[in-house]
């Protein structure tokens, strides 16, 4: 089951860094860059690391995950066996995310791997304030 869903989260995130269950993967990534709305981007070296349990998940990986990082714990959803990961709207917490795969590279080793992604969030207050952040995710 690992397998099958490691395959879909593949092409959506990078390749998983350790597993506490056959259920659960880990994604390491560091926030090259942290962009507003109007586009400014500032450079940042943040290293966040992503925690998906299934929960109910279909045969390539589209379904419901549990998604923590940080202080955060969501449910999230897996809209394809691509991406994007949608969580937040649901938990009523006034943060929208979305984390969608733009590109990869392959590497000799395959824990060298990387993933290229956007991570958006869209904060629910008046205005609604969005914020884009770019991540580069590997596995060690």
């Amino acid at each position: 089951m690992e397998t099958q869903v490691l395959y879909a989260m593949a092409a959506l995130i990078a390749t998983p860094v350790g597993a506490a269950s056959p259920n659960q993967m880990l994604y390491d990534c560091e926030v090259t860059l942290d962009c507003t709305q109007e586009g400014r981007c500032d450079p940042q070296a943040t290293r966040i690391v992503f925690r998906l349990t299934e929960r109910e998940v279909e045969q390539h990986g589209e379904g419901t995950y549990d998604i923590a990082y940080d202080v955060i714990k969501a449910e999230a959803h897996n809209v394809t066996p691509y991406g994007p990961i949608l969580w937040g709207a649901e938990q009523g917490n006034g943060v929208i995310n979305t984390l969608t795969t733009v590109g990869s590279k392959q590497n000799e080793a395959p824990k060298d791997d990387v993933a290229f992604m956007v991570w958006s969030q869209m904060i629910l207050t008046d205005p609604p304030v969005g914020t884009v952040k770019f991540l580069t995710c590997k596995g060690g």
